[in-house]
């Protein structure tokens, strides 16, 4: 399933069927993180202490999208290829890889779309 809407464009592919997201109303990524570790040898003379970055986490992304398509809690867990674009589908890509499926909330109708809260976490695999 693919999307585009103020300038973000959002894949997402995976083996739980069709399911296309016709518009996407809202957008957030928090960011990846690493966490550090010190690696000043004890032998060190020098006061300056070393770190390097250790594990790191790929972050969460939460969007608000409205569907044609009725979803099921059923997707919770799954993972998907997914995909983020800046500047629209086939623009410069924000983020690339796999997703879990974190959390799915139906909203509200609105018309005949319906609308969905989805929020994913990045890099997982199960």
């Amino acid at each position: 399933m693919a999307t585009s809407s103020q300038g973000i464009g959002v894949t997402i592919s995976g083996d739980f069927g069709d399911i296309d997201f016709e518009e996407v109303t809202s957008a957030s990524i928090d960011g990846v993180q690493a966490d550090t570790v010190e690696v000043t040898p004890r032998t060190s003379t020098v006061r300056k202490k070393k770190f390097r970055p250790a594990d790191t986490d790929d972050g969460t992304a939460s969007f608000v999208m409205r569907s044609r398509s009725q979803i099921t809690d059923s997707l919770v867990g799954q993972t998907c290829d997914f995909v983020v674009y800046k500047f629209g589908l086939g623009g410069e890509q924000y983020w690339n890889g796999v997703a879990i499926i974190q959390s799915l909330a139906w909203r509200a109708s609105v018309g005949e779309l319906q609308e969905y809260s989805v929020a994913f976490k990045l890099g997982a695999t199960t």
